[in-house]
């Protein structure tokens, strides 16, 4: 549910949004696909908890190259984290959201 929300936001203003959000709806869709079967043969073979320890490591695997690599791309907003004034203040009626 969130995934087109994020293409939109990593792909704004660069009019590439239908195919990254084809390519990343293929990317789940195959992820999908094969972590299935090849979770089928690893229980078949090796046992259920090889099946969810390989699941496991995927999915640690998958999360520290989403914090590796993907961007930042929340704007800075003056007041926010690092600086002088504490951190938690943000200028009323603004977001950290941009809105153009």
């Amino acid at each position: 549910m969130l995934f087109p929300l994020i293409v939109a936001h990593v792909t704004r203003q660069t009019g590439h949004y239908t195919t990254s959000l084809g390519v990343v709806g293929r990317a789940i869709g195959g992820g999908a696909t094969l972590s299935t079967t090849l979770t089928g043969l690893v229980a078949d073979h090796l046992g259920d908890g090889a099946a969810f320890l390989s699941l496991t490591t995927v999915g640690i695997c998958a999360t520290v190259i989403v914090w590796t690599f993907m961007p930042e791309t929340r704007v800075a907003v003056p007041g926010g984290a690092g600086s002088a004034s504490g951190g938690s203040e943000r200028p009323r009626g603004h977001s950290w959201y941009p809105t153009g």
